[in-house]
């Protein structure tokens, strides 16, 4: 077929999906995975904190700790919700990443994370482990189960993912989960009293939520996403595009955990927000250079486009340079693949 022959009514309209898409799918492999992980870590988490001493003894510190941190993730939650451009991600999947990474990553870290400590104490120093041991432990443990989850959810039909952009999403979203869980976790085990929940979550939360898992684990989901939707570039770059992101991502959580600055700012309330400052903020500006350095004029003028549904003609599954340009127009693209052909 020539260009010159091309008309409208040589284009094929778009496939139409005859059912709705939903994550339960009994004959998919994927499904049960992540439905007994988060089945059989939820479990085990329950009966960790229902056994927890402090729980038994300070029940009040214990629902203060459930509600402010279930609302912390709730504020979140909606900010990044309500804010995602050109398309609507599923529901679904997205309430999936969350128990992900709340159940499942953060039940198989700290089992990870004792393992791997424990070796650090047959191969090192004592000294060697007190300062650095937990933060290599952490951030090689908890990055890669949170990037398996990732992994996972991009695996579910559902999922859709198009472009870089999706696995940045879904990646905050486990990154998310991860952070609220935690934090209550360490809430209420190291809480004595109401005014310790607080300041856990001022500490924790308002103060160290703005660089922590959620800022990692979207650079990771970026990386993932990039691998599996840029299939016009060579392969090497799209796993050093991959490896690196995941590198960046470890090193901000390593440095986060590590003693590094801890003393250089001084004690008070000054030097611990200065410290967090410092360790923490450049995660952020990276992951905000690599989401809104790509972003259309009209997005950073005040105008961002409003979400389209998945099967919208503006959901479209190209991508360019990080995955957040797509065609406006189906049967336009769809003439240039004619012309192409």
């Amino acid at each position: 077929m020539s260009e010159a022959t091309v008309t409208t009514s040589d284009v094929r309209p778009a496939a139409t999906p005859s059912g709705r898409a939903t994550i339960i799918d009994v004959r998919s492999f994927v499904f049960w995975v992540l439905a007994v992980a988060i089945g059989y870590s939820a479990l085990h988490l329950y009966s960790q904190i229902s056994r927890d001493p402090h729980v038994q003894i300070l029940p009040g510190v214990t629902w203060l700790a459930l509600i402010q941190w279930t609302l912390y993730g709730a504020v979140l939650f909606f900010i990044v919700y309500t804010h995602q451009l050109y398309v609507r991600r599923s529901a679904t999947v997205t309430v999936a990443a969350l128990l992900w990474g709340g159940f499942v990553a953060t039940w198989f870290a700290a089992k990870a994370n004792a393992a791997l400590q424990d070796m650090f104490t047959l191969w090192f120093s004592g000294k060697f482990y007190d300062r650095w041991g937990l933060a290599i432990s952490a951030a090689t443990n908890e990055e890669l189960l949170k990037a398996l989850g990732v992994v996972v959810l991009l695996l579910l039909p559902m999922a859709k993912v198009r472009s870089t952009l999706d696995g940045w999403y879904y990646g905050l979203m486990v990154g998310l989960g991860f952070q609220v869980v935690e934090d209550f976790l360490y809430t209420v085990q190291e809480s004595n009293n109401m005014g310790d929940a607080v300041q856990f979550l001022v500490h924790r939360g308002l103060f160290a939520g703005l660089w922590a898992h959620a800022v990692y684990s979207g650079l990771v989901g970026a990386g993932i996403a990039y691998f599996v939707t840029r299939k016009d570039k060579p392969m090497a770059r799209r796993i050093v595009q991959m490896v690196g992101l995941f590198a960046v991502a470890w090193f901000f959580h390593f440095v986060w955990d590590s003693p590094a600055f801890n003393d250089f700012f001084g004690d008070g309330s000054g030097g611990f927000f200065l410290t967090i400052l410092v360790k923490g903020a450049p995660a952020l500006a990276t992951m905000i250079t690599l989401r809104v350095g790509h972003l259309p004029l009209g997005v950073l003028l005040g105008r961002p486009q409003r979400a389209a549904r998945a099967d919208s003609p503006r959901a479209n599954p190209l991508s360019c340079r990080m995955g957040i340009s797509y065609e406006r127009d189906t049967v336009a693209y769809q003439r240039r693949m004619l012309r192409e052909r």
